[in-house]
This record gives C-alpha cells, sequence and structure tokens, in this order.
C-alpha cells in the first residue's frame, strides 16, 4: 500500500469519527455530509493504488460503473454490492 492510499484512508477514518461525533450530538445533516466524505475518500484512496485520481464524485462513480460492466460482475458478488451503496450513497 502506498503512502498516499495510507493518508486517504486514515482521512477517511478520521471522517467517520467525527460523523458518528455528529450523530452524538444530534447534528444528523452534518453526519450525513461527513460520512459521504468519508466514502468518497476511501474510494479515493482505493484508486490511488491503481495510480487513478478524480476530484469529482462523478467520475469515480461512472469509473466504477463502467469497470462493473466490462469486469461482468454479477449483481450478488460483493464487489457490486460495494458499487451499488456508492452510487446510492453518491445519488440518493
Amino acid at each position: 500500500m502506498n503512502e498516499y492510499t495510507k493518508y486517504r484512508l486514515e482521512l477517511a477514518a478520521e471522517r467517520v469519527i467525527v460523523s458518528k461525533e455528529m450523530i452524538d450530538s444530534g447534528h444528523f445533516r452534518d453526519s450525513i455530509n461527513r460520512s459521504y466524505y468519508a466514502i468518497f475518500t476511501a474510494v479515493r484512496a482505493l484508486l490511488a493504488e491503481e495510480e487513478i485520481d478524480f476530484k469529482k464524485i462523478m467520475r469515480i462513480s461512472s469509473l466504477l460503473h463502467v469497470k462493473r460492466r466490462r469486469n461482468n460482475i454479477s449483481t450478488r458478488s460483493s464487489s457490486s454490492r460495494r458499487s451499488k451503496f456508492i452510487w446510492r450513497a453518491w445519488n440518493d
């Protein structure tokens, strides 16, 4: 795992912690925001391992969709479930 990936994963974990703190203090909208960016940062960390980087969420979402279709990943696979989770988190 490269240093950039580690950095982003640490940042994503920090955002999850802050999100939980926001829930505990009753700031639900702020928690959703932190959770959203935690997912985005974690996905960017995983893509950094492949030397891919996008600054916009929709570019990453499109890439995941294309990869799923290109690899013909079944809807029952864990990879497909993760992709659907990320898509729903960004689009709902």
